[in-house]
């Protein structure tokens, strides 16, 4: 937990908030890396589809991968989920706003 005196400078719904925002950053970005690894879109489409049945996202993907930010988000969702990198070890910082 944070340290009182800190506590008691921002009210819980004010740092809740920033966790909830600072977790969305952290997927966001690595998503992106992940894009920036696969590098060629025949290895990111053969990625993403073996993350995800959805073909269409797939391709989506693998057709934009030269926008790694731009991509890395609402398309990437669809593939890499929050449950993806709760499972890959990154840990859920919405869970410590609670």
């Amino acid at each position: 937990m944070l340290p009182s005196r800190l506590e008691q400078l921002l009210p819980h719904h004010r740092y809740e908030t920033i966790w909830k925002r600072l977790a969305g950053w952290i997927g966001h970005r690595v998503r992106a890396i992940l894009l920036k690894q696969w590098k060629t879109p025949r290895r990111c489409y053969q990625a993403a589809m073996q993350l995800t049945p959805n073909d269409r996202a797939a391709r989506l993907i693998a057709g934009n991968l030269n926008r790694y930010w731009a991509t890395s988000g609402q398309s990437m969702n669809m593939i890499v989920t929050t449950k993806h990198l709760t499972g890959w070890g990154l840990y859920d910082l919405r869970q410590h706003a609670r």
